[in-house]
């Protein structure tokens, strides 16, 4: 695992779902995926989503 992650210069590697991330919590540390939505005010209606592994959304 080791190689694999300097190879592609990743800091986590989940063994069942190498493309999460852990998200440290205030009761734990849950594997996962960081999801944005924006939704249409009127027909609440999703009209802008974004899934990352990013662990931040400071990007989004």
């Amino acid at each position: 695992m080791l190689k694999q992650m300097d190879e592609t210069g990743e800091t986590q590697i989940s063994l069942t779902d190498p493309d999460s991330r852990s998200f440290p919590r205030k009761f734990g540390v849950p594997v996962g995926y960081n999801a944005q939505s924006a939704v249409d005010d009127k027909h609440h209606l999703i009209v802008e989503q974004e899934v990352t592994k990013a662990v931040t959304d400071i990007v989004q």
